[in-house]
């Protein structure tokens, strides 16, 4: 989750400050997890109410920045997640390159009336909802060949408004013609048995095309992780 109140000043600009914004960067080229929750309590896309406080307004450069930065980078399995639309709703955003994010909307649960429920076009918007009582949920599946992820938006009467499934490659941006470069594929930590003491050997778990590698570290007198041969 980013903070994108502290920094902003009423102007157009900045809404993470450059510092916050290095960090973010970084903090994704770091994550090996098959799914990324990026959320923002202002809207990632412009839709609703002319795009009133979302980043389209307030900031549409670090936007451009942060999104062409996932693409670069093909960073893979990144859901966007946002609220202060006081209803759910959840929108698909296309890019140039042919990839889409998309955004969930899912708030509901503390106000049930705001602006209107679906945008002037709705050609890229998921769902909406606005009049009664919801939260969402999402469910991960990273066993699968192709880790998936299930979205769920329920009413407070237990009913299921909409559902949408969605697999890390679809949310994998393209590579750039005439490369051959693929993103990362997730990593798993395998812990030590309970009680095992801290300097035993930690293993961790590298997938590659054809099997799994193990790689196994010991900790030094410093606490510092070291690779050791199993």
């Amino acid at each position: 989750m980013v903070d994108e109140r502290y920094f902003r000043e009423g102007v157009v600009g900045s809404l993470l400050g450059e510092g916050q914004m290095k960090w973010l960067e970084a903090q994704l080229l770091d994550c090996r997890s098959p799914f990324i929750i990026l959320s923002s309590g202002t809207m990632w896309n412009d839709s609703i109410s002319n795009g009133k406080d979302s980043w389209g307004r307030w900031d549409p450069e670090g936007r451009e920045r942060l999104f062409a930065f996932i693409e670069a980078n093909r960073i893979a399995g990144v859901l966007l997640v946002s609220g202060d639309r006081h209803g759910a709703r959840g929108f698909r955003i296309p890019r140039l390159s042919g990839f889409n994010f998309y955004e969930f909307e899912p708030g509901s649960l503390g106000g049930r009336s705001g602006p209107p429920i679906f945008a002037k076009d709705r050609a890229n918007q998921l769902f909406g909802n606005a009049g009664r009582y919801a939260f969402g949920e999402f469910t991960m599946d990273a066993t699968l060949a192709d880790p998936a992820v299930e979205f769920r938006l329920i009413g407070d009467d237990g009913t299921m408004i909409h559902e949408m499934r969605l697999t890390r490659s679809q949310l994998t941006p393209p590579a750039k013609p005439g490369t051959d470069w693929r993103p990362r594929r997730p990593i798993r930590l395998i812990k030590p048995e309970f009680g095992a003491p801290k300097d035993e050997r930690e293993a961790e778990a590298t997938e590659s095309t054809e099997s799994l590698k193990i790689q196994c570290f010991r900790r030094d007198p410093r606490g510092k992780l070291c690779c050791k041969s199993p």
